[in-house]
C-alpha cells in the first residue's frame, strides 16, 4: 500500500477511535480500492485518464457516498491535510 495512504489510515483511525480490528478491515478495504482503482486508470484505451474526468467522477461518486455533515467535513479534513502534506514536501524540495 501506498505509505501516504497508509498515513492517512492511521489519522482516520486515530481520530475515529477505531480498535484494531476495524482498522485492519478498513486497510484491507482501502488497499482493495487502491488496486481496483489503479487498475481503471491503467486499463483506460488511451493510456491515460484527465484529471478533469477523474475528477468530476469522484466528485459525483462521493455525492452518491456521503450522506451526513460530519462525513463531508471529516472528508474535507482529510482532502486538506493530503493537499497540505504534499505542498509542504514540495517546499522541502
Amino acid at each position: 500500500m501506498n505509505p501516504e495512504l497508509e498515513r492517512i489510515i492511521e489519522i482516520v483511525a486515530e481520530e475515529t477511535k477505531l480498535n484494531k480490528k476495524e482498522v485492519e478491515e478498513l486497510k484491507k478495504e482501502v488497499s482493495y480500492l487502491e488496486n481496483a482503482i489503479l487498475d481503471v486508470f491503467n486499463s483506460y484505451p488511451d493510456g491515460k485518464i484527465d484529471k478533469a474526468s477523474a475528477l468530476v467522477y469522484l466528485a459525483y461518486l462521493l455525492g452518491q457516498v456521503i450522506e451526513e455533515d460530519y462525513e463531508f467535513s471529516f472528508f474535507l479534513a482529510i482532502v486538506k491535510a493530503v493537499y497540505d502534506s504534499k505542498k509542504t514536501a514540495k517546499l522541502k524540495k
